[in-house]
C-alpha cells in the first residue's frame, strides 16, 4: 500500500516537473525565438489599420508576422556565436534546435511571399520584398556599418521598422494619405528609443568590438539623458497631427508610451540587468496599441 501511495506521489511530481518544463520552453520561444516581436510588427500594422479606418485584410496578419519572424529568427541564427555572452538565454533556448532554424527560416519566408504575392497588390508587393531583404541583410550589413557610422544600427532598424506602416497602408488602400507620415515619423521616435535602449545589454561587447552604437559613444549615463529627450519628443508629432485634425482624437491615448518608456529608462539607470527588461517590456512595447485605440475610440464615441 505504501509503495503504491509513493509511486503515485512521485508520478504526479514528476507530471508537474514536465509540465513546468513545456511552459517554460514555450515562453522561452515567445520570448526568444522572435515571435513577441513579431507580436510587436502585427499589433503596428493593426493600429495603422485603425487610424486609416478601412477593413483590416484579415492575411496581412499573416504576411506581417510571418515576414517579421522570419528576419528574427534569422538574425538569432546569425548571431547565435556572438551571443554566447550577451545573450545565454537566447544561445541557450535556440540551441534545443539550431539544426531546425535554417528550415524554419526558409518556411516563414515561403508563407509571407506566396501570401504577399497572392494578396498584395504590386506597390505593397515592391515595398514588402523590399523589407524582407532589409530585415535580412541587417546582421552583415547593420553591423559592419555601425562600426564606420555612429549609430547606424539603430537608425537602419528604426527606419525598417517604421516603413511597416507605409507597407500596411499601401497593401489596403491605393495611395498614402498625408497624415500617416505623422504617424510614421512618432513611430520612427518610439523605435529609436527601443532599438537603441537594447543595445545597452550589449554595451561591453560592442565596446570590445568597436561598434559604434549609441550607448557605447555616449555611455550610459548620457545615453540615458538623450533617450530621455528623444522620448518626450516623440509625442510632438502625435499631438501636432491630433491638433490639425490630422490623426483622430483617440490617438492621444498613445501618449501612455511616453510613461511607459520612461519607467524602464530610469530602471535602467538603476540596474547593470537590461536584458529582461529588453526581452519582455521593450520588444513587446507595441502590442498594447490596437486595444489601446480602441479603448480610446470607444471612450471618445
Amino acid at each position: 500500500m505504501f509503495l503504491r501511495i509513493s509511486n503515485y506521489l512521485f508520478k504526479k511530481k514528476d507530471d508537474i516537473t514536465d509540465q513546468m518544463k513545456i511552459f517554460d520552453f514555450i515562453w522561452d520561444e515567445i520570448v526568444h525565438g522572435g515571435h513577441w516581436g513579431s507580436l510587436s510588427a502585427v499589433a503596428v500594422a493593426l493600429s495603422t489599420v485603425l487610424l486609416l479606418d478601412v477593413p483590416l485584410k484579415p492575411e496581412f496578419i499573416f504576411i506581417v508576422y510571418f515576414g517579421t519572424l522570419s528576419i528574427y529568427t534569422y538574425n538569432h541564427l546569425a548571431e547565435i556565436e556572438s551571443d554566447r555572452i550577451t545573450n545565454p538565454q537566447r544561445v541557450a533556448h535556440l540551441g534545443k534546435y539550431a539544426f531546425m532554424i535554417p528550415w524554419l527560416v526558409l518556411s516563414y519566408i515561403v508563407i509571407f511571399s506566396l501570401l504577399l504575392l497572392i494578396k498584395g497588390n504590386i506597390h505593397s508587393i515592391i515595398i514588402g520584398l523590399f523589407l524582407l531583404i532589409l530585415g535580412l541583410t541587417f546582421n552583415r550589413l547593420g553591423k559592419r556599418l555601425t562600426k564606420k557610422i555612429i549609430g547606424f544600427k539603430t537608425f537602419y532598424t528604426a527606419l525598417s521598422w517604421s516603413f511597416l506602416i507605409i507597407f500596411t497602408t499601401v497593401y489596403h488602400l491605393d495611395h498614402i494619405p498625408p497624415y500617416i507620415l505623422f504617424f510614421m515619423i512618432f513611430s520612427f521616435l518610439r523605435f529609436v528609443i527601443g532599438t537603441s535602449y537594447c543595445d545597452l545589454k550589449d554595451l561591453v561587447s560592442d565596446k570590445s568590438m568597436g561598434i559604434l552604437t549609441l550607448p557605447t559613444v555616449l555611455g550610459k549615463g548620457n545615453f540615458l539623458s538623450f533617450l530621455s529627450f528623444v522620448n518626450l519628443l516623440s509625442i510632438i508629432p502625435l499631438l501636432v497631427a491630433i491638433c490639425l485634425g490630422y490623426l483622430p482624437i483617440f490617438s492621444f491615448i498613445l501618449v501612455y508610451h511616453f510613461f511607459y518608456s520612461l519607467y524602464y529608462i530610469v530602471k535602467a539607470r538603476y540596474t547593470s540587468d537590461v536584458a529582461r527588461l529588453c526581452y519582455v517590456m521593450v520588444d513587446g512595447e507595441f502590442i498594447p496599441w490596437p486595444p489601446l485605440l480602441l479603448i480610446g475610440e470607444i471612450i471618445t464615441a
